[in-house]
């Protein structure tokens, strides 16, 4: 038996990337779940953008980091939605981190997209390094000092060099404290 499918335009597109960024990429879970953000900005030709998925791989391979969005989206899972014709804006994407989770840097490890009749596009670890998108969450379990705006790491001794590169790994600098003051 066959079906003969008549009437206006076909949707055979799937979803379109245009961008993404983390806006943060390094969480110390330390005190607790904390959360790391993402933006991104997709669109759909016909049927409209139905949900996006963000994925990223521990150290040891056994762990995952995700991010989802959709256009209806609460302000606990997206901060902030817009669209501009077929462009949809997503601002300050949840990606939460428990308490326990694997330390070590997360790697983007793949991103899916859909539209509302599921034509889809999929990116995996290999496609995505071949396109040279890449984007890393650091994950953190250390012992951490809160002092007015700053955050200060108590890390294991070593040399100043190894300490000011590792420093900059986690987006910051090295300091000594000399005072508990």
């Amino acid at each position: 038996s066959e079906i003969t499918v008549v009437g206006g335009q076909s949707d055979t597109t799937s979803p379109t990337l245009h961008s993404f960024e983390t806006s943060q990429n390094t969480v110390d879970i330390s005190q607790g779940d904390a959360n790391v953000y993402f933006d991104a900005v997709v669109s759909d030709d016909l049927s409209g953008f139905r949900s996006g998925h963000f994925n990223w791989i521990s150290p040891s391979g056994s762990t995952f980091l995700d991010g989802s969005f959709w256009p209806s989206a609460n302000e606990d899972i997206v901060e902030n939605i817009s669209t501009d014709g077929d462009k949809y804006y997503f601002e300050n994407i949840v990606v939460n981190v428990e308490q326990f989770t694997e330390s070590g840097i997360y790697s983007l490890y793949s991103i899916s997209l859909y539209d509302e009749i599921n034509n889809s596009s999929y990116w995996g670890r290999d496609k995505l390094q071949e396109l040279g998108l890449s984007s890393e969450i650091t994950v953190i379990n250390i012992p951490t000092f809160r002092f007015e705006d700053s955050i200060y790491l108590q890390l294991e001794p070593s040399t100043w060099e190894d300490a000011q590169s590792n420093a900059e790994k986690l987006g910051g600098n090295l300091v000594s404290i000399n005072s508990q003051e």
